[in-house]
């Protein structure tokens, strides 16, 4: 009875392979959970360095620095210009 249990062996790699893509879904789960946490630590850090930024331009909008009005003879344009950039 034995013998004859261990010659039939027509679904042993469909088992196999089932046993194979159960294990690396596992896997994957854990490392995707893993990758997740370290992925909102990067976000976390990049929207508090965001919203640094952004208090410390709105406290300075005041110093701003306006290009000056050349308004001058060359009508706001360079005298020395030779019509190559």
């Amino acid at each position: 009875m034995f013998k004859a249990l261990h010659r039939e062996d027509d679904g042993q790699d469909l088992i196999e392979y089932s046993l194979l893509m159960a294990f690396l879904a596992l896997a994957s789960v854990g490392i995707f959970m893993q990758v997740g946490s370290s992925e909102a630590a990067v976000w976390s850090g990049a929207r508090t360095t965001i919203s640094g930024a952004a208090t410390t331009a709105s406290g300075t909008s005041s110093n701003t620095v306006t290009p000056a009005n050349n308004t001058g003879s060359g009508g706001g344009r360079d005298e020395h210009h030779d019509g190559q950039h």
